[in-house]
C-alpha cells in the first residue's frame, strides 16, 4: 500500500574528512555532543539529531564520513558549520581539509541565515535598556528555532556593509580588517513576522563617550534607518516542567520575559532577576502562575543564594526546573549547585553565559 501522508522534502549534504584518529575525534564528538542533542552510537559510526536535522558520522579508514540531513537550507548550513566547527576544535593542531557536496549553497553566496535589517524605531524601556525594532525580509524562520540572533554592526562611515557569507567548510567566511562588521548574539524580544519586524532590547553598557560595547554604542545612537545585519536563529528554549525557578541579570532579562510568556497557566514560576537598581525594573507578564523577585545588585552572588535558599528544592515536590543566564562565575556556581548538590540532571538545569568578566564577544560566553 502507498502511504498516504505527505513527506516533507529533504535536503542532504555530505563529506569525507581525512584524520589522522578518526575514532578519537569520533568520541570526542560524542562525548561533546550528548551534552547538547541526542546522540546514538551505531558501531563505527554514530548519529545525531537536532531540531533542525540530523547528521550520520561513520569511520571510514582514515576519514571520517559526514551525512547530513534538514527539511531546510538555513538547518542544512547549520548543520554544516557545527560540523566544521567541532571537526576542527577536536583536530588536535591538524587542519583537516572539509568540503561539501550535495545540497545547501556554494562558496562565496550568501548565507541563508542572514537578513539585512533597518532601524524601525527606538525607545527606552528602562533608563539602561533601549528597545530597537528592526525591520527586514522573510523573517518566518526566525519565529523558530531558538530565541537567539547574532547581530552585525558594521563598522562607521560612508561605505555599504560588507556582510558574511558561506565558506567551503560550512562555515562564514568574514570581510576581513577594517571592513569586518562586529557581532554579538541579542534575545528577540517580539516578532512580528506579518509586519517583518522584530524587537531587540539592548543593554546601554559603556559611558556614551567612546567608550561603549559595539551593541551598546549601536543602541545609544541608533536612528531610523541604520543598517545592521542578522544571522540565526539559535539558543535552546526552556524546557518543560510544572515548576520552573528562572534566575538572570539584565542581559537575560529579555529571554527570561519572553519565555515567561510562553509557559502555560498550569506552570508555576518562581523568577529571580539581579539589576542595578528599581529603576531598571520592568513589567513582567505570564499565564502561569508568576512569583517574580527583583535583586538589586550588591555583589555578594544573589542569584545563587536565591536558588540554594528555594524551598523547591527540599520540599520532595516534582524537582523544578533551573533556567540562569548571568555572568559567566555566576553561572558556573549555579550549574554546579543544581548539579553537584540539588541533584538536578542535565536535562534539568541549563545555565548559560551571557557575558563574562574582562572579556568581550563569543569569548563571554565560552567554559
Amino acid at each position: 500500500m502507498t502511504d498516504p501522508r505527505p513527506t516533507t522534502p529533504r535536503l542532504a549534504a555530505a563529506t569525507r574528512i581525512a584524520l589522522a584518529d578518526p575514532r578519537d575525534l569520533l568520541n570526542r564528538l560524542c562525548d561533546h555532543l550528548a551534552e547538547h542533542v541526542p546522540v546514538e552510537r551505531l558501531g563505527d559510526g554514530a548519529l545525531f539529531r537536532a531540531d533542525y536535522g540530523t547528521a550520520r558520522v561513520e569511520i571510514a579508514g582514515d576519514a571520517l564520513t559526514v551525512a547530513l540531513e534538514s527539511g531546510d537550507d538555513t538547518g542544512l548550513s547549520f548543520l554544516k558549520l557545527i560540523v566544521a566547527e567541532h571537526v576542527l576544535e577536536f583536530a588536535g593542531g591538524q587542519e583537516p581539509a572539509i568540503r561539501w557536496t550535495g545540497d545547501g549553497r556554494a562558496a562565496g553566496e550568501p548565507l541563508p541565515y542572514f537578513r539585512e535589517m533597518r532601524v524601525a524605531s527606538v525607545t527606552h524601556v528602562t533608563p539602561r535598556m533601549r528597545r530597537i525594532v528592526l525591520s527586514g525580509e522573510d523573517l518566518g524562520r526566525f519565529a523558530t528555532g531558538g530565541l537567539h540572533v547574532r547581530l552585525l554592526f558594521p563598522p562607521p562611515g560612508p561605505a555599504a556593509p560588507q556582510w558574511p557569507v558561506c565558506g567551503e567548510d560550512g562555515r562564514p567566511q568574514w570581510p576581513q580588517g577594517a571592513a569586518r562588521p562586529a557581532a554579538r548574539v541579542y534575545t528577540i524580544r517580539h516578532i512580528d513576522v506579518r509586519k517583518g519586524e522584530v524587537a531587540i532590547d539592548m543593554m546601554l553598557h559603556g559611558d556614551g563617550h567612546g567608550h561603549d560595547a559595539p551593541g551598546a554604542g549601536f543602541a545609544r545612537h541608533a536612528r531610523p534607518g541604520d543598517i545592521v545585519g542578522m544571522t540565526g536563529p539559535g539558543g535552546s528554549v526552556i524546557g518543560e516542567a510544572r515548576r520552573y525557578i528562572m534566575l538572570g541579570d539584565e542581559t537575560a532579562l529579555p529571554a527570561i520575559a519572553r519565555q515567561l510568556e510562553t509557559l502555560p497557566a498550569h506552570a508555576e514560576v518562581a523568577a529571580f532577576v539581579e539589576v542595578a537598581d528599581a529603576a531598571e525594573e520592568q513589567p513582567l507578564t505570564s499565564a502561569a502562575r508568576l512569583d517574580l523577585r527583583w535583586l538589586h545588585r550588591d555583589g555578594t552572588g544573589l542569584l545563587e543564594r536565591a536558588l540554594r535558599d528555594h524551598p523547591w528544592l527540599g520540599d520532595g515536590g516534582e524537582p523544578p526546573f533551573i533556567w540562569a543566564g548571568c555572568e559567566h562565575a555566576q553561572a558556573r556556581a549555579i550549574r554546579r549547585f543544581a548539579l553537584k548538590e540539588a541533584g538536578l540532571t542535565h536535562d534539568g538545569c541549563h545555565a548559560f553565559a551571557y557575558w563574562r568578566r574582562g572579556a568581550a564577544g563569543d569569548d563571554a560566553r565560552e567554559d
